[in-house]
Order: C-alpha cells, then sequence, then structure tokens
C-alpha cells in the first residue's frame, strides 16, 4: 500500500512538473522555479495556480482532479512520513492506526488517529481515475508545445 502510493506520488510530480513548465513556458517574466526539495502540496498548489493563471478554461475542466491530489497528499504523507500500527488485540487488517503530530494553540501533540483500509484503497482508486485523465491532459500538453516548437529538442540550447 505504502509502496504504491510512494510510486503513484512519483508520477503525479511528473506530471505536476510538465504542467507549471507548459504554463510558464512562454511568459518572459515568469518567476524561475525551484523545484528541488520542494514539498508535494507546494508542487500542487504551483501547477494549479499556473494552470488557472495562465490557461484558465484548462483548469476549470481539471478543477476536480486537483481536488483529488490534495485529497491524495493527504493520505500520501500519512502513509509516508507516519508511523502505522494494526490493533494487535483484535488482529483485524480491515484498519490501522496511524501516529502524527498536529498543532493546537501553539502546542504540538501526538494523535493517534484509526482509517481504514477501504477508505485508503478508495482514495487511491480515484486519484488512479483522476491521474490518468491528468496523464491524457499532459500528452496533450507535450504535443502542443512539440508542434508550436518543432526545433526544441534540436536546439543547442537545450
Amino acid at each position: 500500500m505504502r509502496g504504491t502510493c510512494m510510486t503513484m506520488s512519483a508520477d503525479m510530480e511528473g506530471l505536476l512538473l510538465k504542467i507549471i513548465l507548459y504554463c510558464i513556458v512562454d511568459d518572459p517574466h515568469a518567476t524561475v522555479r525551484k523545484f528541488k526539495g520542494l514539498m508535494m502540496g507546494k508542487k500542487i498548489e504551483m501547477a494549479e495556480a499556473d494552470l488557472k493563471h495562465y490557461h484558465p478554461d484548462e483548469y476549470s475542466e481539471r478543477e476536480e482532479d486537483f481536488k483529488v491530489m490534495w485529497e491524495f497528499n493527504r493520505i500520501r504523507r500519512i502513509l509516508a512520513h507516519c508511523l502505522i500500527m494494526w490493533d494487535e488485540e483484535e488482529k483485524s487488517t480491515e484498519y490501522f492506526y496511524y501516529v502524527d503530530m498536529i498543532e493546537e494553540q501553539g502546542i504540538y501533540r501526538m494523535v493517534r488517529p484509526r482509517m481504514t483500509m477501504k477508505e485508503v484503497l478508495d482514495k487511491i482508486d480515484a486519484f488512479k481515475k483522476s491521474m490518468l485523465k491528468m496523464a491524457f491532459f499532459t500528452q496533450k500538453l507535450i504535443e502542443d508545445f512539440n508542434h508550436k516548437y518543432p526545433n526544441f529538442l534540436n536546439s543547442s540550447q537545450v
């Protein structure tokens, strides 16, 4: 479950990068982005804002997919960064607990929420569908870019 989620995250990051680059390629005033060390949420935020700014029609078609990405990012963060534990007394694999830290009024405390396997698998399934649509969209972006700049890969500036 964790491995699948991390693999999907890597694929999502590639799609987000393509969207961001597609959006800013023709804007000479666009800020050069520093991607190294960015958290997933910041990458989603950038891609969403850029698509909304530079291509609002495309954004409106994908607004729901970005909502799914945000929810997937929440699940991904839990699976990637939190300690996961099962209830040893009940010996059930239908749910697990994860250990996390939350802040309340400037004070951090440890919590142990429960999450069902069904919830995680449903979120991953929804994300797969959304990501497939985004993959087709980014393929269209690449085709549009290659049509607009047919000699880009042959350029000595690459």
